[in-house]
């Protein structure tokens, strides 16, 4: 390569010639793409109107004495979160907030719910008895045995016939006026608590205190009597669904079988 004298100065040499052709590897190219944020004008007209329907989301969550506001809202609050995307604020905070609201009034409503169609179907079979102002049956109807009162009589024919290892499961009795015949009448009953059902052995430990109270409405001891005693207790199943957690405390008669009129301070 020759050298060239420029105008009034030194010869030097010629600025080195740039390559032809594509850059060499030395020379790293930086392509542009999409960022992890979107930035477009669409992007945040969606983001605003994301965040304007989150707050309606938890505002209806919020609306419990609304009924389906909270359901509503729940609706709300999971487009909101589906819409969301990293990048701009789409409520995403509020619409978590409404969601999980949302969520528990219709797990509390599906509960209660249930329950209501139980008990309906409970109350369905059920025949409620007419007393008149002192509680007293005067006219009769088939109740759980729950649902029995001390001084109610009632008829269950096998109750009669049980041994003392020997149970029979029961949905409904007839209960009738104490002044006819009927074969048996509830003198105690208490409830139990607890939310796990407890078992058998503990149910019938529990149920011994249905002895001192037979001396108390008979007036004569359990030992000394030739009158009987059974006890109604709840099911592991109706404990779970009916929420039954009552003992009831039956006398019987078991040489006679039917009695007329009630066996309080009968000393029998």
């Amino acid at each position: 390569m020759s050298e060239f004298t420029p105008p009034g100065g030194e010869p030097t040499r010629p600025p080195p010639e740039r390559p032809s052709g594509p850059w060499p590897a030395s020379y790293p190219s930086y392509g542009v793409g999409p960022g992890p944020y979107d930035t477009n004008a669409a992007a945040l007209a969606r983001a605003q109107s994301s965040r304007k329907m989150a707050g309606w989301a938890l505002g209806l969550s919020l609306l419990l004495c609304i009924p389906l506001a909270p359901l509503v809202g729940l609706g709300l609050g999971i487009a909101v979160l589906v819409r969301s995307q990293h990048g701009f604020d789409h409520g995403k905070g509020m619409a978590i907030a409404a969601t999980v609201i949302g969520s528990l009034y219709l797990l509390g409503s599906i509960g209660l719910f249930a329950l209501g169609v139980v008990e309906g179907f409970r109350d369905g079979f059920e025949d409620e008895p007419e007393r008149n102002e002192s509680g007293e049956v005067v006219e009769g109807g088939d109740l759980t045995p729950s649902k029995l009162r001390v001084g109610d009589c009632f008829n269950e024919p096998r109750i009669g016939d049980l041994d003392p290892t020997e149970q029979i499961e029961t949905e409904l009795v007839d209960v009738v006026p104490c002044r006819g015949p009927h074969d048996a009448e509830i003198y105690h009953s208490f409830q139990l608590s607890g939310s796990e059902y407890p078992g058998q052995d503990f149910i019938d430990r529990q149920a011994q205190a249905c002895v001192p109270e037979f001396k108390e409405f008979v007036g004569l001891a359990y030992t000394r009597s030739r009158l009987e005693f059974a006890f109604y207790f709840p099911t592991e199943e109706s404990w779970d669904i009916l929420d039954d957690r009552g003992i009831a405390c039956v006398v019987i008669d078991p040489v006679r079988g039917k009695v007329n009129g009630s066996l309080e301070g009968s000393r029998r």
